[in-house]
This record gives C-alpha cells, structure tokens and sequence, in this order.
C-alpha cells in the first residue's frame, strides 16, 4: 500500500494511465489479469473442500469457469482495446 500511494504521490496521474496503464499491455496480459482477479480464496479451501464431501462434480463449475472466462476475455478484451474505452459501461454510450 505504501508503495502504491508513493507512487500516486510521484506524478500526476491521468484517468487512462491508472485504470489502463496507459494503454501499454498487450490483451493476452489483460485476458490473464481478469482470470486472476476471479481467482479467489474459494478456489483455493472450498472448493477443494466441496470436491472433497460432494466429489469433483461439485467443483467443476468453477474449475470449469476458468477456461470461459479465459475465452471470453480473449475474444472481448480486444474489442474493448479497439473501441478505445475505459469502462464497459461507456460501450453503450459509442455511436
């Protein structure tokens, strides 16, 4: 945390470099970024805890969610690259 208000502190920030890093990342980093931030510690202990009472078929859905998150990042990421957006609610607001 400290390092992150350091660097706020450090220059001035525009809307673009914070939330896009100024535009700078390739879309495989984002597609893999958004499967990181879904992973969670319920991946980790209950699922593994639900697997382990219920079987593995309780687990799947969200072993599974993973690979459609992946394919849906892979093909949405670089539209909203394309269209040049910051936030998925401004898509409703191009011509």
């Amino acid at each position: 945390m400290v390092i992150g208000l350091w660097g706020r502190l450090k220059k001035d920030v525009s809307i673009e470099e914070y939330f896009l890093s100024s535009r700078s990342l390739k879309w495989p980093y984002i597609a893999v970024s958004t499967i990181a931030t879904n992973i969670q510690a319920n991946h980790f202990i209950a699922m593994a805890g639900s697997a382990y009472i219920f079987g593995l078929a309780r687990a799947n859905l969200e072993i599974n969610a993973i690979f459609g998150i992946l394919v849906s990042a892979s093909i949405f990421v670089p539209l909203y690259l394309r269209m040049r957006v910051f936030t998925i609610t401004q898509i409703f607001g191009q011509p």
